[in-house]
């Protein structure tokens, strides 16, 4: 037996490093674009068949014959980017994707942003099949100014339609759904009355996602028949990926339906939004998080070389630490971040965030500048000032004085620049929890001062993000679980060195509120607030009301008032009517905890602003610009 045990395990190791190594990509576009940062999830040949198998999570896309590429159903109903093959990129797209993108066609079929490779999931070990996952441009990438055919796709800017959470609860859905054995006879499937289901026991189900449906739909569809290694690691995974969705049941609830994934009550983050904190409480504390609404919009990720603190709430200096956070909730796990060619491709692509990656301008998007220049000749070395009109020029005397000192501002004399040292409460906290419930003296030092609660108020805006009940103890629990003393899951022991992902405990933090940050490229970060609470930048300035409550989705973009585009809840079709394939209309709710709207009433309140209308319109012009 021995002699046995010993072959097989020869056997195992000589194949194993027989299968494909890491895929090492030399431009951090690619890394940014398509590399993998351990979130594969599932192996492809499966989700070439999954909407036969569940078409109302999964509903069927067709695939498009112009581009080749997958469209429409599940593609558009989570909100991910079609290829297209007119695609035009900002910025440009470098030769390395473009090669891999012409010759790589499973890869090219997928939606933008997602990954193929050989890593399996939560594990930097090779596979016999290819698997699935999200590069960063999964969540980072989107067209503007919005999904029409004229949308120039923008890597870096966050997609608004994206219903990430959605995705991935559909996902879990069809992991866990079981149907009836064909071996269970016909009259025992009878519901007992009209009130109850039929009387069968759990061993009359099976999964209705298994081996045998894979193959027999792939067979049904035409598709190539498996291999047999690909056979063999495809129910390994099945096993396992099936076995962890049961034993999470008690901390994630059983997945909702895909009727009930388009409610506000079962999908309460909705589209362009996270939920970041829920899924490090799942994991790294191991706690159900059914109270957390820590809600975030999906980030745009340009010039992070101008940000001291990553994240909205500041709280992650170093970007590597950032974007591993990010992965693991996407369903990356401290193993398989930990992988040399994981770790180094999450590394890579922020560092591409950081060194490389430039927001677009209003031309760069529209095609022309937001207004013609002024003919009067601009000062001496102000290259800013010479292509703005007169009402931006005005616009731009009122953001030095109200917006500067938090914000920074860009470089007269370089357009490339953004200046920030110089200013006083640039990289401060605008605190959303109460600061006047401590004495002045225990106010955290990157706290923004005020001189009573009524002006703190009027700038605090949601706090959950950062004053939910476990936020006090996770900076400590992330700051050991990228440690060199945490076991390695699959062997038991530990790292003998540091994580690559590993940070000093001084650069990660709750900071208790939010980051003053950047305004570069502002016209391509809406909708506006950390929780995307506000649609436009002419409601987040006080020229028009905030609404109460709005519709999400594939918004069109307002250029006058430099933002989303919104109807009205009542537009939002009842949800046991909507095709499964049709793509989410969801009501976003400002009155819920989370998502309030309130907070950077400044420069005026909503009743001030009505006796600065002009200036305000200037400023608005003026941000335009950036």
């Amino acid at each position: 037996m021995t002699l046995v045990l010993m072959l097989a395990t020869a056997v195992f190791v000589f194949l194993e490093h027989s299968l494909p190594g890491p895929r090492w990509f030399q431009n951090k576009q690619t890394v940014f674009v398509a590399g993998s940062i351990g979130t594969e999830f599932i192996p492809l040949p499966v989700l070439e068949v999954l909407p036969d198998i569940d078409p109302e999570r999964f509903p069927p896309p067709r695939l498009d014959e112009k581009t080749q590429a997958l469209a429409g159903g599940w593609v558009e109903r989570y909100g991910f980017l079609e290829r297209r093959n007119e695609d035009r990129t900002y910025p440009a797209t470098n030769p390395e994707l473009a090669a891999l993108l012409n010759d790589d066609r499973e890869f090219w079929a997928l939606p933008v942003g997602f990954t193929l490779s050989n890593y399996r999931p939560f594990s930097p070990d090779p596979s016999p099949v290819r698997f699935v996952g999200l590069a960063c441009a999964g969540c980072h990438s989107a067209r503007l100014p919005d999904r029409g055919p004229s949308g120039k796709l923008v890597y870096g800017a966050g997609n608004t339609g994206l219903d990430l959470i959605g995705f991935f609860q559909a996902f879990r859905g069809v992991l866990l759904a079981k149907k009836v054995k064909p071996s269970v006879p016909e009259e025992r499937r009878r519901p007992f009355s009209v009130t109850e289901g039929p009387d069968l026991d759990p061993s009359d189900y099976e999964y209705a996602l298994s081996i045998t449906s894979v193959q027999e739909m792939r067979k049904r569809r035409g598709l190539r028949a498996l291999t047999r290694p690909e056979q063999i690691m495809i129910w390994v995974w099945l096993r396992g990926a099936q076995a962890a969705a049961e034993k999470t049941k008690m901390k994630y609830d059983l997945p909702p339906t895909s009727e009930q994934l388009r409610t506000p009550e079962y999908n309460p983050v909705g589209p362009g939004r996270t939920e970041p904190f829920v899924t490090l409480d799942n994991e790294v504390l191991n706690l159900p998080a059914i109270h957390n609404r820590g809600f975030s919009k999906i980030p745009a990720v340009f010039r992070e070389k101008d940000r001291p603190w990553a994240q909205f709430d500041g709280s992650v200096m170093l970007p590597h630490t950032r974007s591993g956070l990010a992965a693991m909730t996407a369903g990356g796990s401290v193993d398989n971040l930990g992988g040399l060619g994981i770790g180094r491709n999450i590394i890579d692509a922020a560092d591409y965030t950081v060194d490389e990656l430039v927001g677009p301008r209003w031309s760069d998007i529209f095609g022309s500048p937001p207004a013609a220049p002024s003919t009067a000749a601009a000062k001496p070395g102000d290259s800013e000032g010479a292509g703005l009109s007169e009402a931006q020029r005005r616009g731009r005397e009122g953001y030095r004085k109200w917006c500067a000192g938090c914000h920074g501002q860009r470089d007269p004399a370089n357009l490339d620049v953004w200046q920030w040292k110089s200013f006083p409460d640039f990289a401060k906290i605008v605190p959303a929890i109460d600061p006047f419930q401590f004495p002045k003296q225990q106010w955290l030092k990157d706290w923004m001062g005020f001189s009573d609660r009524s002006t703190w108020r009027r700038q605090a805006t949601d706090p959950e993000r950062v004053a939910f009940r476990d936020a006090s103890v996770m900076p400590f629990t992330l700051f050991t679980y990228f440690d060199r003393n945490h076991p390695i899951k699959s062997t038991g022991e530990y790292y003998p060195l540091d994580h690559p992902l590993y940070t000093d405990r001084k650069k990660i933090r709750n900071s208790g509120g939010y980051i003053n940050a950047p305004l570069d490229s502002l016209f391509a970060r809406a909708p506006y607030l950390h929780n995307g609470s506000v649609p436009n930048l002419g409601q987040l300035l006080n020229l028009e009301p905030r609404p109460a409550s709005f519709v999400r989705g594939f918004n069109k973009y307002d250029e006058k008032n430099v933002g989303l585009i919104v109807s009205e809840t009542k537009s939002v079709p009842d949800p046991a009517k909507s095709r499964p394939e049709e793509s989410l209309v969801w009501p976003f709710d400002t009155g819920a905890v989370g998502n309030l709207n309130t907070g950077h009433n400044y420069p005026w309140t909503p009743d001030e602003a009505k006796q600065h209308v002009d200036e305000l319109k200037d400023l608005l012009e003026y941000l335009k610009t950036l």
